[in-house]
């Protein structure tokens, strides 16, 4: 299962959002919370994800924290919800909303969503209102990655990219932090790869 993917934004057109990881385009569903806290097009993003299987195939869910994934997953497990409903649900209320609202009997709010009646709108708060609480805080959204995180990945992706070569481990390493000095951190991982090898060929 895929838990979290970090890459490049490619594109992105109302829900449906494109990430590039090493040359791989991850295509996402995401909830419209999600979709408006989501970084220019060509800069980095990192999204938590839910793969889920359906009818017609599998599909890929993203979301801006941890919180939101699984207040959908909860939400999936009552009778008659799918995650047509459920990503309907997080673009209309926050997590705290969707936390308060099931404690505070607010029906008028899941009412207000499209694809829920009455009927299911009770089923929801009746099977979920004791597990809602469990939920995790809310915690910082949808951010990039810190630069030195981002380093520090991809001088290890570079270093072991290096030893698969023959390169030993503290050459490997000397070579790719130069190679980083010299290209600068939005060089990716094949770049730092090409400008070592260069370097330990002079």
């Amino acid at each position: 299962m895929i838990a979290i993917i970090r890459g490049t934004l490619l594109r992105r057109t109302g829900r449906q959002v494109v990430v590039d990881v090493n040359g791989l385009g991850f295509e996402l569903l995401v909830p419209d919370s999600t979709a408006a806290e989501l970084p220019q097009q060509g800069e980095t993003v990192q999204i938590e994800t839910l793969t889920v299987v359906q009818e017609d195939g599998v599909r890929l869910y993203g979301f801006s924290t941890r919180a939101e994934k699984e207040m959908f997953r909860l939400v999936t497990t009552v009778s008659k919800v799918g995650a047509k409903i459920a990503l309907e649900l997080l673009s209309s209320m926050s997590v705290e909303q969707f936390r308060e609202a099931l404690a505070g009997g607010q029906m008028s709010r899941l009412l207000a969503v499209p694809g829920i009646g009455k009927k299911l709108a009770e089923r929801i708060r009746f099977e979920l209102k004791d597990k809602v609480g469990a939920l995790p805080a809310a915690e910082p959204s949808l951010k990039a990655p810190t630069r030195a995180v981002l380093q520090g990945d991809i001088l290890e992706d570079t270093v072991r990219g290096l030893a698969y070569l023959g390169i030993r481990d503290l050459d490997a390493r000397v070579l790719a932090e130069t190679a980083l000095n010299n290209l600068g951190d939005q060089a990716s991982v094949q770049d730092l790869i090409r400008e070592s090898l260069r370097l330990h060929r002079e």
